[in-house]
C-alpha cells in the first residue's frame, strides 16, 4: 500500500523531503512528503532489490535513491507503478477498480514499465532473463532520453520502468543443477516444505536438546555449527530414500556449498526461530555482502 511505503520511507527521510508523487491524465499531481517523525533519519541505509521488487517497495527504493539517502543494491526492479481507485459497490455488489494515475519518484521518473499493444508485459521478466539482464546491467535503460538527476548530489539515475540499482549484483546461478532443483522443490503433500526442510526437521527433532545445550544463542550457532561430511552424506541418503540422486559428481558438488547453507539455516529456524534462519542466510548471501560494502557513511 502507498500509505505503508510512505510510512517506511518517512522513517529515513527528514521533514518535508519528497517521497513520491502521483499524476494521471485526469488526476492532478499529488505530492507525498516526509514528516518530522522519522526515527532513522541519520542511520546509514542500503536498499536491496531485484526483479521481484514491485510497487510499494519501488516507492521506498526510489525515495531513498533520489534523495541521495543511501545506495540501491541488486538488480532492476519490476516496474509496477499504477495507482488504482475502486468505484462501487454497485447494486449487484460488484465494483470496478480503475487505474487513475502513476507513481513518480522525486526526480520525476515513472516507476511503471511500458505496457500496451505490441508489448508482452507478463513475459518481460522471462525476456530479461533471456537477454542476460540478470547477469549484467541493461544498457538500453541507461540512455540520455531516460536520464534524471538525484535531488542533492545530482547523480545520474535512469527511468524507463523500475528502479535501476546504484550497485549491480549479478544473479548467482553457480549452484543451479538438476539435483539442486529437485531437492528444493516443494513437497506435493506440503507445498511449504522441501527435502532440505524435511531433513532439517528430522535432525532437530532428534537433536534439539543437544543443539540448545551446545549453542545457547543464534550467534553462537551461526559461528560454530557446521554441516560436515557426515551430515552431507546423511542428507544425500535421505534424498535418495525419496528417489532423488545426483546424476554425476558435478550435479552434486556445484550446489553442495549452498545446500549446506540452506540446511544449516533451516536447522537454525527450527531450533532458534526465524532469527536463526535469517542470520545464517544473510551472512552467506552475496548480495548482502555487497550491500555491507555499499554504505555511504
Amino acid at each position: 500500500y502507498l500509505e505503508q511505503a510512505q510510512n517506511i520511507a518517512d522513517q529515513f527521510l527528514k521533514d518535508r523531503v519528497k517521497i513520491v508523487y502521483t499524476k494521471g491524465h485526469n488526476q492532478g499531481r499529488q505530492d507525498y512528503l516526509a514528516t518530522s517523525a522519522g526515527e532513522l533519519e541519520d542511520m546509514p541505509v542500503v536498499i536491496l532489490v531485484n526483479h521481484n521488487s514491485a510497487s510499494a517497495s519501488e516507492i521506498v527504493a526510489g525515495a531513498i535513491q533520489d534523495n541521495d539517502r543511501g545506495a540501491i543494491v541488486g538488480r532492476r526492479t519490476f516496474g509496477k507503478g499504477l495507482v488504482q481507485q475502486q468505484f462501487g459497490p454497485f447494486d449487484d455488489g460488484s465494483a470496478v477498480r480503475l487505474t487513475v494515475s502513476r507513481y513518480y519518484t522525486p526526480s520525476g521518473r515513472c516507476i511503471q514499465k511500458p505496457y500496451g499493444q505490441g508489448i508482452d508485459y507478463y513475459h518481460e521478466s522471462i525476456d530479461r532473463f533471456n537477454n542476460n539482464e540478470f547477469y549484467k546491467p541493461d544498457s538500453s535503460k541507461c540512455v540520455d532520453s531516460l536520464k534524471c538527476f538525484t535531488i542533492n548530489k545530482k547523480r545520474k539515475v535512469f527511468g524507463g520502468g523500475g528502479i535501476m540499482p546504484d550497485v549491480f549484483v549479478p544473479l548467482d546461478t553457480s549452484y543451479n543443477t538438476t539435483y539442486y532443483a529437485r531437492v528444493i522443490s516443494p513437497d506435493r503433500n506440503d507445498p511449504q516444505k522441501n527435502l532440505v526442510h524435511a531433513f532439517a526437521f528430522r535432525f532437530v527433532e532428534r537433536n534439539k536438546n543437544k543443539l540448545m545445550a551446545a549453542y545457547a544463542t543464534t550467534a553462537k550457532f551461526n559461528l560454530s555449527f557446521i554441516v560436515d561430511e557426515a551430515m552431507w552424506t546423511a542428507f544425500k541418503e535421505y534424498a535418495a530414500s525419496k528417489g532423488i540422486t545426483p546424476s554425476n559428481e558435478t550435479d552434486e558438488m556445484r550446489p553442495k556449498r549452498w545446500l549446506s547453507v540452506l540446511i544449516k539455516a533451516e536447522i537454525g529456524r527450527l531450533a532458534f526461530n526465524s532469527e536463526g534462519y535469517f542470520l545464517v542466510r544473510m551472512i552467506n548471501d552475496p548480495e548482502v555482502k555487497r550491500a555491507i560494502d555499499s554504505f555511504w557513511n
